[in-house]
C-alpha cells in the first residue's frame, strides 16, 4: 500500500516541472527511512513467529508425538511380558528416535526461516536501491523517460513480492500438527514455504 502511494506521488513528481523542489529529495529521504524500519520490523516479526514454533514444536514433541510412539511401542509388544518393570529401558531405547524427529522438525523450520530472511533482505535491498536511485534522479532533476520508468517499475515490482504472514503462520501450524504421524516427511515444509515465496 504504502509503496504503490510512494509510486503515485513520485510519478506525478516525475512527469512535471524540471526543476524538483527540495521538498521531494525530503519526501524521498523519509520514505527510504520507513522502508528500513518496516524491513526491520518484518525481519523481528519473522524471527518471533519462528522462535514461537520452535517452543510448539518442543511441546508437540512431548505432549503428542513422545505418547503416541511410547503407545504404539508397547502395543508391539507380545502379550505375557511385563514392560512396565522395562519400561525404563524402553524409555531409553526410543528417546533417540523422539530426538531425531525433534530435531529433524527444527531444522527444516530453521532452514525455512533462513529462507524468508533472505527474501526479505532482497526485497529490502531492491527496495533501497530504487530508493537510492530516485533520491538521485530527483536530486539531479532528470526528466529521462527511461530512467523514471524503470525506477518506478522496481517499485512497483517490490509491492507485488510481499510475503502472505497469514499464509506462513497457517503453513507452520499445519506442519507441526501434521508431523504426530511417525510416517509424516518433514520436507513437505520445504515444498510449501516454496510455493509461499513464488512470484
Amino acid at each position: 500500500m504504502k509503496t504503490n502511494v510512494l509510486i503515485f506521488v513520485l510519478g506525478i513528481i516525475l512527469s512535471s516541472c524540471a526543476k524538483v523542489p527540495i521538498s521531494s529529495i525530503n519526501l524521498m529521504n523519509t520514505i527510504q527511512l520507513e522502508g528500513k524500519r518496516m524491513h526491520e520490523l518484518n525481519t523481528l516479526f519473522v524471527n518471533k513467529m519462528f522462535d514461537e514454533k520452535r517452543n510448539r514444536i518442543d511441546t508437540f514433541i512431548i505432549k503428542q508425538y513422545t505418547p503416541v510412539l511410547i503407545e504404539n511401542f508397547v502395543k508391539k509388544i507380545p502379550e505375557g511380558i511385563d514392560y512396565k518393570s522395562n519400561l525404563p529401558k524402553i524409555i531409553a531405547s526410543i528417546i533417540p528416535k523422539i530426538n531425531a524427529r525433534r530435531d529433524s522438525m527444527q531444522n527444516v523450520l530453521e532452514s525455512n526461516r533462513i529462507k524468508i530472511i533472505d527474501k526479505l533482505n532482497t526485497d529490502y535491498f531492491e527496495y533501497d536501491n530504487a530508493c537510492v536511485q530516485m533520491t538521485a534522479l530527483l536530486s539531479s532533476a532528470a526528466k529521462l523517460e527511461d530512467e523514471r520508468k524503470r525506477a518506478i517499475g522496481q517499485l512497483a515490482n517490490i509491492s507485488k513480492n510481499k510475503i502472505d504472514f497469514e499464509r506462513l503462520g497457517n503453513t507452520l501450524d499445519g506442519f507441526i500438527q501434521d508431523a504426530g504421524s511417525v510416517a509424516k516427511s518433514t520436507s513437505n515444509l520445504n515444498t510449501s514455504i516454496n510455493e509461499i515465496l513464488k512470484k
